[in-house]
């Protein structure tokens, strides 16, 4: 096991980082929601297979979309931390939510597709509230929390300026560090809600997800249903579970979440098999891109530690196998190779780099829904199957041939 803290929690103190320092985790949050619904399910409080409005009745575009499609990213409920008019300066009440929602459009049938999408997991922090009796932060810190036995994780207050113990944020410019505002434009002030409102450290963010593999926080049969792909309508995998992304490193199943809430990113993984778990957390983002940085970050600390490093690395000619043209329809994807590292443009849009997931298949380190599978050949790839949500994309090169 290696555990390390770099860098400060709060420069203007000269406060270096530690093991104890906390984080908001953003999205990794989810998991916690997650677990509170399979609590509530396991003592027959609710089903998954209920309707949101059973529960929500203020929303009734929720007919026919179930939690279950909630915890899956399977409802097509439209993500309302995109909605331009949700006030940024004041802690959202569930109506504001629920009219915010309710401004856009559903964006396809229950179980048609897999979308990301804020909106689910606040929706499900609504639902564990209204069943429990009592605020969804409530239920968190006496339910779902204490199961970790940690003293090092809590619901967020906001802003950090009410939680002395949590790491100032900062944004990156050059080789400057800035200061940022707790509570960015860019993010409403709920602090995520179900969607994302655990604080900690990192120490007690691997505690936690120790204690969920292990059983104490939901079964083991629920712990499996939260981190086994969903699937949609037409029998087609998707990359989301219940509160985790799952996917493969080599033969290696993964259950991981990220978390970017601007100025704080968090990081957890389980490697289902090899009881491998990696938890990282920072008070820093690139302030001009906002891109999170810790999922490259934890694929490389996951790979060390399963020993796969040095095979998921490829040669010169493994990379001039690949780099080329395809045809997908009347799109052109180029696959080139900048300076070792396989990028991917698709028409005019800007390169994105991909991670070698092992077996020929890569994947953009922040779109878990796609994956470029290259075929056979030599000295070229002569062919490229996109992966993306349930959909499957065939094309061949165009060049070189």
């Amino acid at each position: 096991m290696f555990a390390g803290a770099h860098g400060v929690a709060d420069r203007a103190a000269a406060t270096p980082a530690t093991l104890g320092t906390r984080y908001h985790f953003g999205s990794v949050g989810k998991q916690f929601t997650a677990a509170a619904v399979m609590q509530l399910a396991e003592r027959g409080r609710l089903s998954l297979d209920d309707t949101i409005t059973r529960y929500v009745p203020e929303y009734p575009e929720g007919a026919g979309r179930t939690l279950r499609h909630l915890l899956g990213m399977q409802s097509g409920i439209p993500n309302y931390t995109k909605d331009t008019l949700v006030r940024r300066d004041t802690t959202l009440t569930d109506a504001e939510v629920i009219a915010a929602v309710r401004r856009q459009p559903l964006v396809f049938e229950p179980g048609a597709r897999y979308q990301y999408s804020n909106s689910n997991y606040h929706l499900l922090g609504m639902v564990v509230a209204r069943v429990a009796g009592r605020p969804f932060r409530s239920y968190l810190a006496q339910e779902v929390l204490p199961r970790a036995s940690t003293r090092e994780l809590y619901t967020c207050a906001a802003p950090a300026a009410g939680d002395p113990g949590r790491a100032r944020s900062y944004g990156a410019l050059g080789d400057s560090l800035v200061p940022l505002t707790d509570m960015p434009s860019s993010v409403p002030v709920d602090y995520g809600f179900g969607a994302g409102s655990v604080c900690g450290s990192v120490r007690g963010l691997v505690a936690w997800a120790t204690a969920l593999a292990d059983g104490r926080v939901v079964s083991r049969a629920s712990y499996a249903q939260m981190t086994t792909p969903g699937r949609l309508r037409s029998g087609a995998p998707t990359p989301y579970g219940f509160g985790f992304f799952v996917d493969t490193v080599a033969g290696h199943q993964v259950a991981w979440h990220a978390g970017l809430i601007p100025a704080y990113e968090g990081y957890i993984a389980h490697y289902l098999r090899d009881g491998i778990i990696v938890g990282l957390a920072t008070n820093t983002v690139n302030a001009r891109t906002e891109a999170a940085q810790l999922p490259a970050l934890g694929n490389a600390v996951g790979e060390r530690a399963l020993g796969v490093a040095d095979s998921l690395r490829l040669s010169d000619a493994e990379r001039a196998r690949l780099v080329g043209t395809y045809a997908i329809g009347p799109r052109m994807v180029h696959i080139r190779d900048n300076g070792g590292q396989i990028v991917a443009v698709v028409g005019d849009q800007a390169p994105i780099e991909l991670t070698h997931r092992g077996g020929g298949a890569f994947r953009p380190l922040l779109e878990p829904t796609i994956v470029f599978q290259f075929g056979a050949g030599q000295p070229h790839a002569k062919s490229l199957r996109v992966r993306q949500a349930g959909q499957i994309f065939d094309g061949q090169r165009v060049s070189p041939p």
